[in-house]
C-alpha cells in the first residue's frame, strides 16, 4: 500500500514541478533578456505589421521593463528598442511611445509619448486612443439612389 501511494504522489507531484521549473526558465531568460518574454525587438517588422493591421505600434525605449503585459492582448504591438530617434527627445531617454497609421498615409504617426513609469491605465488608454484614431475604416453601409 505504501509502494502504491508512494508512486501515486511522485506521478502527480513530478509533472507539476516540471511544468513549474519550465516556467521558471522561461521566465529567468526574459528577465536576462532585458523584457518580459512578449516584446519584440525588430522594429521594421513590427512598423511593418503596425502600417498592415492598423494596430498601434507601442514602443518601451530603453527597455520594457515587463510592461507589455499591460497592454491588452493583441490590441498593440509591444516593442522594445534601445534608443529612439524618431521624436524630439535623446535617443536613449527611457520612455513609452505609442505610434499608430493616419487616414491615407503610409507611414505611422507618433501619437502620445509617455515616461516609462506611466501607469498601466495611462498606457493602455494612450493605446486605446491610438487604435481608435486609426485608419478610417470602410462602411459599406449606404443608401445608394
Amino acid at each position: 500500500m505504501k509502494t502504491i501511494l508512494t508512486a501515486a504522489f511522485l506521478f502527480t507531484v513530478m509533472p507539476m514541478s516540471v511544468a513549474d521549473e519550465a516556467r521558471t526558465v522561461r521566465v529567468a531568460k526574459a528577465l536576462a533578456d532585458g523584457g518580459c518574454g512578449r516584446c519584440r525587438t525588430d522594429l521594421d517588422a513590427c512598423r511593418a505589421e503596425s502600417l498592415r493591421t492598423g494596430k498601434p505600434l507601442v514602443l518601451f525605449v530603453g527597455g520594457c521593463d515587463g510592461r507589455a503585459p499591460d497592454l491588452a492582448d493583441g490590441a498593440a504591438i509591444p516593442c522594445r528598442v534601445p534608443a529612439y530617434a524618431g521624436d524630439d527627445r535623446a535617443e536613449s531617454e527611457k520612455r513609452i511611445v505609442i505610434l499608430g497609421p493616419k487616414a491615407g498615409a503610409a507611414k505611422l504617426t507618433i501619437w502620445q509619448t509617455l515616461p516609462s513609469g506611466a501607469s498601466a491605465l495611462e498606457l493602455g488608454a494612450a493605446v486605446r486612443a491610438a487604435a481608435k484614431e486609426g485608419p478610417a475604416k470602410l462602411d459599406w453601409n449606404f443608401d445608394a439612389k
